[in-house]
């Protein structure tokens, strides 16, 4: 995977295996294959991905400023 950057005559790239890992995805370019081809013959090709695990929130730090309910509302 790469991206250049035409005003700074820069290529910056990644090998597949690294560029899958900063997006953050736990599956190899082979079950995405098998899964994109799943998806694509609605089930006929293929394998379907694995379920996803669930995503947990972050907690809130205890240093934040309070939440504003809508963008016009006055911070406490």
């Amino acid at each position: 995977m790469g991206l250049y950057l035409s005003r700074q005559g820069a290529l910056i790239d990644w090998s597949v295996t690294d560029f899958l890992a900063l997006l953050g995805t736990p599956l190899d370019l082979t079950a995405l294959r098998a899964a994109c081809q799943h998806a694509l013959t609605d089930g006929e090709a293929g394998q379907p991905p694995p379920p996803a695990a669930p995503q947990h929130p972050l907690p809130r730090p205890g240093n934040t400023p309070g939440m504003q309910e809508t963008l016009f509302d006055e911070m406490d």
